[in-house]
């Protein structure tokens, strides 16, 4: 229930949670290896949950990405998780998750040499300028 709770698409309540979904959930919980978890709606396949974006084209996913390392518990799920919900306009759909997603592991990241990642910051920031132009 931690990770269904948040999910947000729409048209959830038509396609059912199978069991082969309700354990790639668990394991996204228990498994810290895996950073990245989707879920999406497949025409033909029903409801889709994986660990990996999508190689196809979708309308709408919900995803959470988990922070390195990180124990997702009822406690510690806010800190640990970073979740939202990818629909509509593309281009509204990337600024969101850049400035809601990437951006902020970029800048609370270090793994980097300083000097790459304020080079790769000051980059990104000219990008999300030029994309929030756009979607103004």
């Amino acid at each position: 229930m931690l990770l269904k709770n948040r999910v947000a698409l729409t048209g959830m309540s038509k396609l059912p949670w199978s069991e082969e979904n309700e354990k790639a959930l668990d394991k996204f919980i228990l498994d810290s290896s895996n950073r990245t978890l989707v879920v999406y709606p497949d025409p033909y396949a029903g409801l889709r949950v994986e660990y990996a974006m999508p190689s196809q084209v979708v309308d709408q996913l919900a995803f959470f990405v988990r922070s390195d390392g990180g124990l997702i518990l009822e406690e510690t799920f806010e800190s640990t998780v970073q979740f939202g919900t990818v629909r509509g306009n593309a281009t509204e759909s990337l600024l969101r998750m850049m400035n809601g997603v990437h951006a902020p592991q970029v800048t609370l990241s270090t793994a980097w040499p300083e000097s790459i990642k304020n080079n790769y910051s000051a980059h990104m920031h000219r990008f999300l300028t030029n994309l929030t132009g756009r979607c103004g």
